[in-house]
């Protein structure tokens, strides 16, 4: 078995990146919601609008993301985008009511467009071959089509044993995880 290289690492960094911004923060606590809304005492609407708050913060940081990565650098950006979704899932964690998740989840959002818009320009950047980029680009898929299937069934378990906020720990986890491992 050959060892893997920096190039191949780095394209799997990119992809968790990509799968864990795009969809684990959204697939993953669909279980926990109707615990959500018996913990908040409000109803299924209120707690689908955390989903839809969230996907504001990932399509404007997206807007934000682009020109940053190209003034302070990609790494930086990016790191900054992992915080920020790690400081997301910790003011979900620790918060007391809905307006505060809703507030959480868009930070969580914003920080979550980082990994799929740097991702991405860091394979143009990087891969001149348009043959390597479709081949990257289309393994990038697979772990953005991976993640709807496993994240419900992850968010279920850890709803089903501990509560809600166990899907945001794993959350924060994750993107604790890949701070260490992109720095």
């Amino acid at each position: 078995m050959q060892p893997i290289t920096t190039k191949q690492w780095a394209i799997s960094i990119l992809a968790i990146l990509t799968a864990v911004c795009a969809l684990m923060g959204t697939d993953m606590y669909i279980p926990a919601m109707p615990s959500m809304a018996r913990h908040f005492n409000s109803t299924p609407d209120q707690i689908q609008m955390t989903i839809t708050i969230y996907l504001f913060g990932v399509g404007f940081g997206a807007l934000f993301y682009g020109p940053l990565s190209d003034k302070i650098g990609r790494k930086p950006a990016m790191l900054a985008g992992i915080a920020s979704g790690f400081l997301g899932c910790l003011i979900i964690i620790f918060s007391k009511n809905l307006e505060t998740i809703i507030m959480g989840r868009l930070i969580q959002g914003l920080g979550a467009s980082a990994g799929i818009c740097i991702a991405t320009s860091i394979i143009m950047d990087t891969i001149i071959d348009r043959k390597q980029i479709a081949f990257i680009s289309s393994y990038l898929a697979i772990f953005m089509g991976i993640s709807p299937l496993i994240a419900p069934p992850i968010g279920g378990y850890l709803t089903a044993i501990f509560n809600w906020r166990a899907c945001f720990v794993m959350l924060a986890i994750y993107f604790g995880v890949l701070v260490l491992v992109y720095i």
